[in-house]
C-alpha cells in the first residue's frame, strides 16, 4: 500500500488473467469498471466504449480528442436512453451530418479550429432561412441565393413583394442612415453621390450600354486620362436624343435636340417630321440664332472677277429690262424662292458683294461720262 519498487510490468499488474472485468469499488459499489475489452466504465458497470462515464463529468483542464481515421467520431453525446444528440465530426461533412451549430454561440480553438465552422447542408440539397413560416433567403445547391426567392436564376436573386416606387427592393445608408443607393420596386435607381470608374489606359472607365448583347446599343462611355481616347465623353448610338420636361398641362417629355445616325443636329427640330426634311444640311435650328462672331467658308470663286478686263457688264437698258420683268436683280433668288428654300448665307454675301462691285463700275463709267460732258461743254 506504500508503493513498491523494481516492478515488472508483465508480471506484476493489478487486474485479471482471464476474460473476467475488473472493478475498483468504494462502499461496496462500483466506482470503476474496466471489462475484458478494455472499455473503462465510471458509474456503469456495462461501458460501451473506451471511456463510458454515467454522470457528469467536469474537466479542468483541456480535453483533446482525437479519430483513429478520417470516418470515426471524435466526439459524441448521446441522451439517458441512447439516443445520439450531438457529435464532433473529424472533418467537414465526414458523417453524416456536419458540425453542430449552438444557437447559444460556437467555440472553436486550436483543437476545434475554424474550418469546423459550418453552417449548411453537406448533401446536393438547398438551405433555406426564414422567418414566421416563410423562405426569406434561399441557397440552392449550386451556390445561388435567392432573397425572396426559391429559384434565383443568378448568384443572387433578388425578388420583391410588388412593382411600386413606394418600396424599395435594396436600400444601402451609411452610418448616419443617409440613403447612399435606393433601388426601388419599379427598377428606378437613385443614389445622391457619383459614379467613379478604375481607369485602365484605352479603356472606358464607365460604360453604360443599352444593348449588351449587341454593339448597336446605345452606350455612354467615361474615360480617363491616358491612353488615345484620354478625358473623352462618347455617346454611342444610332439617333442621340435630348428631352425636358415641360410641366405644362398634363405634362409631357418634348424634344429638344437630336443628333441623327447621318451626323445632322437639330435644335428644337424634328427630323422624322416630312415637313422639316433637310438631308443636305448638318444643322437645322427651329428658331432664331444670336452669336458674337460668325465665319463662313465660301466653296466658290469670290467676285474679284467682277475687274476682270474680260468680265462684261449688263447694260443699263439691259438691266432696267430685267428688273421690271423679274422684280429683283440678275443671279439674286426671287421673294418666292426664298420664302420655300430660304437663303444660303454664303452664297448671299458672294452675290451681293458681287453687285456691289458691278455697281461701282457702274458708278465709274457714270462719272466717266459726266467728265467727259463737262470737257465738251
Amino acid at each position: 500500500m506504500t508503493g513498491n519498487v523494481g516492478t515488472n510490468p508483465t508480471t506484476h499488474f493489478i487486474g485479471t488473467t482471464d476474460t473476467s472485468s475488473f472493478a475498483l469499488k468504494t462502499n461496496n459499489q462500483d466506482a470503476i469498471r474496466i471489462t475484458s475489452n478494455g472499455n473503462v466504465g465510471i458509474g456503469t458497470t456495462s461501458p460501451q466504449a473506451k471511456l463510458n462515464v454515467a454522470g457528469d463529468t467536469k474537466i479542468s483542464g483541456n480535453l483533446t480528442i482525437s479519430s483513429l481515421n478520417s470516418t470515426e467520431r471524435s466526439l459524441v453525446i448521446v441522451n439517458e436512453t441512447g439516443g445520439l444528440e450531438r457529435y464532433m465530426p473529424p472533418g467537414l461533412c465526414q458523417v453524416q451530418t456536419a458540425l453542430p451549430w449552438m444557437l447559444a454561440g460556437n467555440w472553436f480553438d486550436d483543437v476545434f479550429p475554424a474550418s469546423y465552422n459550418f453552417l449548411g447542408t453537406c448533401s446536393n440539397t438547398d438551405l433555406l432561412i426564414g422567418t414566421n413560416g416563410q423562405d426569406r433567403i434561399h441557397i440552392t445547391s449550386n451556390g445561388y441565393v435567392g432573397v425572396g426567392s426559391s429559384s434565383p436564376g443568378a448568384k443572387l436573386g433578388i425578388v420583391t413583394e410588388d412593382n411600386t416606387s413606394s418600396t424599395a427592393a435594396i436600400l444601402i445608408k451609411n452610418s448616419t442612415s443617409a440613403t447612399l443607393l435606393k433601388l426601388q420596386n419599379d427598377g428606378t435607381l437613385f443614389f445622391p453621390g457619383s459614379i467613379q470608374g478604375q481607369h485602365t489606359i484605352g479603356d472606358a472607365a464607365l460604360s453604360l450600354n443599352g444593348n449588351t448583347s449587341s454593339i448597336d446599343g446605345a452606350t455612354l462611355e467615361l474615360y480617363g486620362s491616358g491612353g488615345t481616347r484620354q478625358n473623352e465623353v462618347r455617346v454611342i448610338g444610332k439617333t442621340i436624343r435630348f428631352f425636358y420636361y415641360n410641366s405644362a398641362g398634363a405634362g409631357s417629355w418634348d424634344e429638344n435636340m437630336t443628333i441623327n445616325s447621318n451626323g445632322q443636329v437639330g435644335i428644337d427640330w424634328n427630323f422624322s417630321d416630312p415637313g422639316h426634311t433637310v438631308s443636305d444640311y448638318k444643322l437645322a435650328v427651329n428658331g432664331k440664332i444670336i452669336a458674337t462672331g460668325a465665319r463662313v467658308q465660301i466653296s466658290s470663286d469670290w467676285p474679284d472677277y467682277v475687274f476682270d478686263q474680260s468680265h462684261r457688264l449688263m447694260s443699263l437698258s439691259k438691266l432696267e429690262t430685267y428688273v421690271y420683268e423679274n422684280k429683283h436683280l440678275p443671279d439674286l433668288p426671287s421673294a418666292k424662292e426664298v420664302g420655300t428654300d430660304g437663303i444660303d448665307l454664303g452664297e448671299m454675301n458672294r452675290i451681293i458683294v458681287e453687285k456691289v462691285e458691278e455697281l461701282s463700275l457702274y458708278i465709274i463709267d457714270l462719272q466717266k461720262q459726266i467728265n467727259e460732258l463737262k470737257v465738251n461743254k
